[in-house]
């Protein structure tokens, strides 16, 4: 793993002594140059001015109101300082006479922004580095102060950094005696002794906390330049939003460098700790946190008493030391004790306004006798107002901030005289009070704490009680009351430890922190024990980071439980998150910030870091959770744990949302962004989304706002989002839309380009449109920009849906036929092998003689007899060569894909589903194909949402309507054509309307349930010649705005080169283009019903029901030469055929499912129709699809246009109903050999109807040139029978040869079902034609099935041998030797149409089948039909299904016998008869004897029967009993080809009798 590019901690490692100096690099600020006074301890030139503007961690109560405000009174106007409390009493000033007065006003000026000696340390706040001074003074002498705008602390505070910058920057700075710690002498430089003058200690409260960090996370304008960055991120998620491209073909190592430079870019918008705002916030966390009663940082060991000469100034000061009434609340409460201050004194005289004539040297002498001798008379002000009104224009820059405003009334002697009045006051003062405060604190804590009995008494210590909660309304909410007093061992010893590591003496400050922590866990003083862990923690560090990092921890992990514990105590109200965090929250999360700091701590501890960052969030407001959450994130990434970074940065990005910081949650948001973008995260990956889109459209920025909610409106994966979410998405996107057309535009730029494009190829795109555009606009009169939305799924849109519907094909105008079926599509193989088969067998028909190649197909054709079946199947083997050959061209590299062929003026539909991804309704309006046609240079397209101003308006929409519908088609909106191919003319366009279009469009509206489908169809119309190509659909979104989808169909896989193979490259799609040329005939075809007035009901099986196809031609040419092809026989057509044959008229071929169409004259011109009768029988019960192909040429009288043909198709799905069933049994007569019984069981299976399920069988045919049909008499009493719902019955006819006299010229044998017909009905010939057309269709499928059968097997064969191709002479050879053999045995052809009678029952004596047909009818409706069966064989020849050798006996049915002689004998024959009239059969009998029967006679032999010849064996049975007994247990084992073993079901039955128990009955 890499390392980041940005360190997490900012602090570099200390050295290992303990004894570390301060050190301060910041500049002095140029101030301005009055007066060149040498000033000691600088040098002559000026310091370089290094401005470092900061906020004030104190609030000031003051405003300014003028320039020269009133002197404030000696009472400290702290926030714990009530108003009751009475000033000093009125000080004496010895003001001369003619003094003059200066207007003032009673508002103090603001704090001054003062400049800072040294940069912020990354682990100690202000109070850990900086001496207090506490300043009290009278108010003329902040009224002095006030002349200059500043406040005395904030002139005092000015003055003195700029007095250590001038030390830092000296070689020879003045010199620090040694300090006088503990154990040891200290050597202290100008930079360790950085003063803070304080007035009061006044603590924040939590709101007043709370707005100041929110002020400081802000990004300031010394920053950076923000909008830079903010389009810098603009552009980061445009790239985040593209598809993550496939890594199928990456190898592991490039996918892991991949990954680790996505973690990289993510990490680099994690704010580091140096960033100017974070650093900021750090300090403003300083400050909120300043001057808590849990430690005594802020515990001042000098006062500085100040006085004016305006008053008596000895008593003024004594004043101000008598009386605790002017020091702050924290010496009133008794945190702090005010006898053990040091004091300082120090008198200013105004040189301007002050006295004239006073002792300077007395009173100096008179404050060194009182006060000691640092006490010191300073005169300032020496320059005059206006003067410094004067300065105030001219200057820039000033020592505190105010831009050369502030302090100007101070000349350069003024400052010097104040600088050395401080360098003596650090030096001579403070020094001295530290050293006495440590020594004398030192001895209470040795005497209380230290020792052997000491430590024994701690044991026996029990907690100190917690008192009441202060009600200050300026303190933190909650904050602890003074816990220890001044005079408690507690708050003595943290006040020397505090002192201690003020003056950087670690490790005694770190065994004091020791002496008071167990006592502090004890009482429960969670905030004063927590401080205390920090500061050894901290101490720990600066002695020995590297060794004692273990130790280190721990104090700090005990420390933020303890901060927690006592936040829990403060924290007011119930549960969610708090809108100001209190005081401990904001200690914890500012001592989080300092752990992320100490790298040498955390190193290999980053997780739990983050633990440990994540767990104190949960306490803090928003800003302080999105901070620690956002740091928190950082350490899980260093832990590699990129999955847990970019989530928490996901919520510091919604923390930070909720605190109004939009420019860091819009940064975390886009950090989450890059690691969840990829992978099966789909659902944060979306939650991500959309959270950015709210913050950006907070922001104002919308153009990427649009264009993530253009990505979130259209995704349908990534978990449910409730519907107001998604309501909310589109209500922003329309009101972006609306209300910010500009930015709505830009964004629209951006969605221009598909997102699984990469970088450059999107950008090219987008690039591609623009200029598009903008050529269109800069050029064309009245052209502007509308705006339109690409690649917004909403709805969505799948490509793969799209399919083409040409008027030809119909498929959009299919329509259900009531009693009949539904409309489909049907399969588009079954539809490709119809038109194969069509083609090959009108080839078939039109040619004299069929060529037969010499090869691997020849041999396997040699084998069909039917010289007309093997001419159709000749052309389908050709077809299918013919197309495997385009199939190997299309893998040529020179192979070009054209588009398909349309005709002109003809209207065509382009299909596809959208989908509504969301869960709510989604309306769209004008919904409408875009295209684009190109005719003789001219180009004529809607792409691109441009709107041209007509030059001529139009009160109505010209519209355009066709003979092939009745929509509506009009002119596509934005639609333009180009002004010409001309140079002059290049660019511009003029609007569709104001000329004649190329094509027009139909426009539609949808409205899509919630998440619910539906499918389009959308007309176009071309109306000129040329090249159509259309592009996507445009339409309305909730009728507000534009939205454009652009198909992208995939073309075919390209197979000409290796590198295509191996890269599965696709070629360009031709399904969408278009070449318009002439018009061509269109034909429609409607299945009516014969009579409209009948009510059939469904169809029922060999239901036989009249129907016309209405024929129309919608076109804009003639038709001729129609021809419809079935999948299945079904149909007859009515109308008279002018064809010479003897077969079913208007059939062609011998397929049986091929028929002309009759036309009118031949022909169907434009806007003609024409009704064409038919008859269609439906052979078989269950669902069946019935396909209609309709084939039609152009009739034309160019030859180069003559033989172009179209297709139509219609298929129907039918659900047929069972009606009656056939069961026939065809056998000898026993009586008269030539004679022949034919059994017919007829069943009512009819479940259409609940009712009137009454079926009547009238009719029984025998088709057949040699046999006759007649019935038994005396079966039945009626000439017809009636059958109810499940009822069967049985008949029996007579089925005799016809004699050669001729006198039998009808082909048909008919009966009244049992009565015989002396002349042929009329619709027997139907009937015969139905069979005819069966029976054709029935041997060419077989013969085709056989033939496809044999040519698999012959390439198997030929693939198995593995051999080489064969030599011309062995084809010759083998073909020669195959024609020999075949030439001996096969007929002679014959030509006999496969559809006629001679076809289906030859005029051949030796022809032994029949086909039998029963007729039936409805009792009470005009329902009627057939059923066939077909191929009953009455002798046949050599061959026959089933057994060939009949068995029949002679028996008594009755016997009876006397068993008290002796068992009885059942005599009976049994008799064999070869039913085949040309063949031999071999058979072996045998008798299977039971346990009642045993046989005796020739129970088991061999034999052969003869061609008709018959067989008698004489047998007998022996029975032990009386009983019935069933005589057939014959087993026949016929030897052919293979032995079939024969059992015979029908029973001899013997019913046997005792002789003697009849005889007795009989008495």
């Amino acid at each position: 793993m890499t390392s980041p590019s940005r360190p997490l901690g900012t602090l570099p490692p200390p050295p290992r002594v303990a004894n570390t100096t301060k050190a301060t690099t910041a500049a002095p600020q140029n101030e301005p140059h009055h007066t060149t006074v040498p000033i000691p301890g600088l040098s002559s030139a000026p310091p370089s001015a290094n401005l470092s503007s900061t906020t004030s961690g104190m609030t000031s109560l003051f405003t300014t109101s003028s320039s020269l405000p009133p002197p404030p009174k000696l009472v400290p106007t702290t926030s714990s300082t009530t108003s009751n409390k009475s000033s000093l009493p009125p000080m004496t000033v010895n003001n001369p006479p003619n003094t003059p007065t200066t207007t003032t006003s009673n508002t103090p000026p603001p704090k001054a922004k003062l400049f800072k000696t040294s940069p912020p340390h990354p682990l100690l706040a202000r109070r850990h580095r900086h001496f207090p001074v506490l300043i009290l003074a009278s108010e003329s002498a902040h009224q002095l102060a006030h002349k200059n705008d500043l406040r005395l602390v904030d002139l005092l505070q000015g003055l003195y950094n700029h007095m250590l910058a001038g030390y830092q920057n000296n070689q020879s700075p003045p010199t620090i005696p040694p300090f006088r710690s503990l154990t040891r002498f200290l050597n202290l430089t100008w930079q360790d002794l950085e003063i803070r003058f304080v007035e009061e200690f006044p603590t924040m409260s939590d709101t007043e906390a709370a707005d100041l960090l929110s002020r400081e996370a802000q990004i300031h304008a010394t920053d950076g330049n923000l909008e830079s960055e903010l389009c810098l991120l603009e552009d980061q998620v445009d790239n985040l939003l593209l598809d993550e491209p496939p890594s199928l073909s990456v190898t592991h190592e490039e996918r892991q460098r991949q990954l680790d430079q996505i973690h990289k870019d993510a990490f680099d918008l994690t704010s580091p700790l140096t960033i100017p705002w974070l650093q900021r916030y750090r300090q403003a966390l300083d400050e909120s946190t300043e001057d808590a009663t849990h430690d005594l940082f802020h515990c001042p060991a000098l006062c500085l008493l100040v006085a004016t000469t305006h008053e008596d100034a000895l008593a003024t000061v004594r004043a101000l030391r008598a009386s605790q009434f002017y020091l702050p609340t924290a010496f009133q409460n008794g945190l702090m004790n005010p006898q053990a201050l040091q004091h300082q004194v120090v008198v200013l005289h105004d040189n301007v306004d002050g006295a004239q004539n006073w002792n300077e040297q007395s009173l100096q002498q008179d404050l060194k006798k009182e006060f000691g001798v640092a006490s010191a008379v300073v005169r300032i002000n020496s320059l005059s107002l206006e003067t410094a009104r004067q300065l105030a224009t001219e200057e820039t820059s000033d020592l505190w901030g105010g831009g050369g405003k502030l302090g100007n009334c101070l000349s350069m002697n003024d400052r010097a005289s104040l600088r050395q009045f401080l360098t003596s006051l650090a030096v001579e003062a403070l020094l001295p009070a530290l050293e006495h405060r440590i020594a004398t604190l030192n001895a209470i804590v040795s005497e209380r704490k230290k020792g052997v009995r000491n430590a024994l008494k701690s044991f026996w210590r029990t907690g100190k009680p917690k008192e009441s909660e202060s009600t200050d309304e300026n303190a933190g909410k909650g904050t602890d009351a003074v816990r220890y007093k001044f005079d408690t061992v507690e708050n003595q010893t943290r006040l020397l430890a505090d002192t201690l590591f003020l003056m950087a003496d670690y490790e005694q400050a770190y065994g004091t922190y020791r002496l008071i922590k167990d006592d502090l866990k004890q009482d429960k003083a969670h905030a004063h024990y927590a401080s205390v862990q920090e500061l050894m923690a901290l101490c720990l560090y600066h002695m020995d980071a590297y060794g004692r990092a273990r130790e280190i921890f721990s104090l700090i992990e005990n420390a933020m439980w303890s901060y927690s514990r006592a936040a829990e105590e403060e924290r007011v109200g119930g549960g969610g998150r708090v809108a100001a965090a209190s005081l401990s929250t904001r200690l914890a999360t500012r001592l989080c910030l300092v752990l992320s700091a100490t790298q040498n701590v955390i190193t290999g501890r980053h997780l739990e870091v983050a633990d440990l960052l994540a767990s104190a969030s949960s306490n803090e407001n928003a800003l302080g959770a999105a901070v620690l959450l956002e740091q928190g994130s950082a350490h899980y990434f260093h832990a590699e744990l990129y999955r847990k970074y970019a989530f928490h940065m996901l919520m510091s990005g919604h923390m930070y949302r909720s605190a109004e910081q939009n420019h860091h949650a819009f940064r975390c948001f886009t950090s989450a962004l890059y690691i969840y973008r990829g992978g099966n995260w789909d659902e944060l990956h979306n939650h991500i989304r959309s959270a950015l889109a709210a913050q950006l459209f907070s922001m104002g920025r919308m153009a990427i706002a649009l264009q993530l909610y253009g990505k979130l409106v259209g995704c349908s994966e990534g978990g449910r989002v409730s519907t107001k979410s998604q309501q909310k998405y589109v209500n922003n996107l329309l009101e972006i839309c609306s209300d910010y057309p500009k930015k709505a535009l830009a964004g629209a730029d951006r969605l221009a380009a598909p997102s699984h494009l990469t970088g450059l190829q999107r950008d090219a795109i987008r690039k591609e449109k623009l200029d598009r555009i903008v050529q269109v606009v800069r050029y064309t009169k009245g052209a502007t920009r509308v705006l339109e939305l690409l690649n917004v799924n909403l709805p969505l849109i799948d490509d793969h849906t799209v399919v083409v519907l040409a008027e030809e094909a119909s498929h959009h105008r299919q329509e259900n036929v009531p009693d009949f079926g539904e409309a489909h599509r049907g399969n588009d193989e079954l539809w490709d092998e119809l038109m194969l088969c069509t083609n090959a067998e009108l080839r078939a028909v039109n040619e004299d003689k069929a060529k037969v190649d010499n090869d691997v197909i020849s041999t396997a054709l040699r084998s069909i007899h039917d010289p007309e079946i093997r001419k159709v199947i000749t052309e389908i083997d050709k077809e299918h060569l013919n197309r495997s050959r385009e199939e190997r061209a299309k893998r040529s590299a020179s192979y070009k894909e054209m588009p398909p062929i349309r005709a002109q003026r003809e209207p065509y539909f382009i299909e596809f589903v959208m989908k509504n991804p969301l869960g709510i309704p989604v309306d769209l309006n004008d919904i409408q194909l875009v295209a684009k046609m190109t005719s003789s240079d001219t180009c004529c397209t809607n792409e691109d949402a441009i709107s041209i101003t007509q030059l001529v308006s139009y009160n109505e929409q010209p519209k355009w309507t066709f003979q092939s519908g009745q929509e509506e088609f009009l002119i596509a909106d934005f639609c333009r054509l180009s002004s010409g191919s001309g140079e002059d003319e290049k660019g511009r366009w003029k609007a569709a309307a104001e000329a004649a279009p190329f094509f027009v469009v139909t426009k539609t509206n949808a409205t899509l349930d919630p998440e619910g489908s539906k499918r389009i169809a959308l007309g176009i119309c071309p109306l000129e010649k040329g090249d159509l190509e259309v592009l996507g659909v445009r339409f309305r979104l909730f009728d507000a705005v534009w939205v454009y989808h652009q198909f992208e169909i995939k073309g075919r896989l390209l197979q000409n080169t290796r590198a295509n193979r191996a890269n599965r490259v696709r070629g360009e799609s031709m399904l969408l283009r278009a070449k318009v040329e002439r018009g061509m005939p269109c034909l429609t075809i409607e299945l009516l019903p014969a009579q409209q007035s009948a009510l059939v009901g469904p169809a029922l099986e060999g239901q036989i029901r009249p129907w016309v196809l209405r024929v129309e031609n919608i076109g804009t040419a003639p038709a001729t030469n129609a021809t419809l092809k079935t999948n299945i026989p079904w149909i007859r057509i009515l109308h008279k055929s002018t064809q010479q044959h003897d077969g079913v008229p208007n059939s062609l071929g011998p397929s049986g499912t091929l028929m002309t169409f009759p036309l009118k004259e031949g022909n169907l011109h434009p806007g003609e129709s024409i009704d064409v009768p038919i008859e269609m029988r439906i052979p078989q019960s269950g669902k069946h699809g019935l396909y209609m192909l309709f084939r039609y040429e152009l009739l034309s009288d160019d030859e180069n246009e003559r033989g172009r043909f179209r297709w139509l198709k219609k298929m129907f799905e039918v659900t047929v109903y069972p009606s009656i069933s056939l069961a026939s049994s065809l056998v000898p007569s026993n009586r008269i050999p030539s004679e022949n019984t034919l059994s017919l069981e007829v069943a009512n299976n009819r479940t259409d109807s609940p009712d009137d399920t009454d079926f009547t069988v009238s009719k029984v045919s025998l088709v057949s040139w040699n046999y006759r049909l007649i019935p038994f008499e005396g079966q039945f009493d009626e000439s017809f029978v009636e059958l109810g719902w499940q009822e069967r019955v049985a008949s029996h006819f007579r089925v005799l040869p016809i004699g050669d006299d001729g006198s039998k010229l009808s082909v048909l044998s008919q009966s009244d079902f049992l009565k015989p017909i002396s002349q042929q009905s009329k619709d027997s010939d139907s009937l015969v034609s139905f069979l005819c057309l069966e029976s054709a269709h029935a041997i060419f499928e077989d013969t085709l099935t056989k033939h496809r059968i044999a040519l698999a097997r012959a390439e198997a064969a030929h693939d198995a041998s593995n051999q080489q191709p064969r030599s011309i002479a062995q084809i010759r050879r083998a073909n020669t030797a195959l024609t020999g053999q075949e030439s001996d045995t096969e007929p002679a052809e014959l030509f006999v149409d496969a559809t006629s009678v001679r076809k289906l029952c030859p005029r051949d004596v030796d022809e032994e089948r029949v086909h039998l047909i029963v007729s039936w009818h409805c009792k009470n409706s005009a329902i009627q039909g057939a059923l066939f069966v077909r191929d009953l064989f009455v002798r046949p020849k050599m061959d026959i299904k089933g057994c060939p050798i009949l068995v029949t006996a002679s028996y008594p049915s009755r016997l009876s016998h006397d068993f008290a002689n002796g068992p009885g004998t059942i005599p009976f024959h049994v008799h064999l008869k070869n039913r085949l009239t040309k063949a031999s059969v071999s058979f072996e009998f045998s008798l299977e004897e039971t346990q009642s029967l045993n046989f005796s006679g020739s129970v088991s032999f061999e034999n052969k029967l003869e061609a008709d010849g018959e067989l008698s064996i004489p047998l007998q049975a022996l029975v032990t009993s009386t009983g019935v007994y069933n005589l057939q247990q014959v087993r026949l084992n016929v030897i052919q080809k293979d032995t079939a073993s024969y059992r015979f079901s029908l029973q001899w039955l013997v019913t046997v009798t005792n002789e003697k128990e009849i005889s007795s009955t009989a008495e």
